[in-house]
């Protein structure tokens, strides 16, 4: 019984709502924090994809779905780190919602700057598509808020929805 009271008071507490501190920024999509319940954590955001900056077999593979070359790829890639690094900043404290493990064991997670999620943010402003069509978004208001801010930057032209890199964005969606 005691093994099941940890066990138990273990998982209400290891996907929480924390206060961490940014360490570093891989990518548009990909973070490392630490908080004072735990040590650096990776966190995958949640609901949220970003073009690849990284050569790698998928960004490969992407680039020759919507028919352009792993460099232009990469660039794209870059504007959406670039992006993170100046909406993010390394050393600040942010709430994250860490919601649960990937496949990968990173942490995925909703971001808060004050009450603005960057999950939200990053598509509204045209530097991430919701990942998968939202279809692995079980909570119907975020998956139809992060729909919504897809579908204002795509009308609008925001971001990498704007010139030559629409199309990787329309390749990702």
């Amino acid at each position: 019984m005691k093994r099941l009271i940890s066990f138990l008071a273990l998982s209400a507490t290891a996907f929480a709502l924390e206060y961490a501190t940014l360490q570093k920024i891989s990518d548009g999509d990909t973070f490392t924090f630490k908080s004072q319940q735990r040590s650096e954590f990776k966190c995958r955001v949640f609901g949220i994809d970003t073009p690849e900056k990284f050569h790698t077999d998928k960004m490969d593979k992407d680039a020759s779905k919507v028919g352009i070359t792993a460099e232009t790829m990469k660039k794209a890639g870059e504007a959406s780190t670039q992006y993170a690094q100046q909406t993010l900043k390394v050393g600040k404290s942010y709430k994250v919602d860490v919601l649960e493990k990937d496949k990968y064991g990173r942490e995925l997670c909703i971001v808060y700057d004050g009450e603005n999620s960057y999950n939200e943010a990053i598509i509204k402003d045209g530097y991430a598509v919701v990942y998968k069509g939202g279809k692995y978004i079980k909570d119907d208001s975020l998956k139809r808020k992060l729909l919504q801010a897809q579908k204002e930057a795509k009308s609008n032209n925001r971001g990498l929805w704007n010139g030559s890199t629409k199309k990787i964005m329309e390749g990702m969606e």
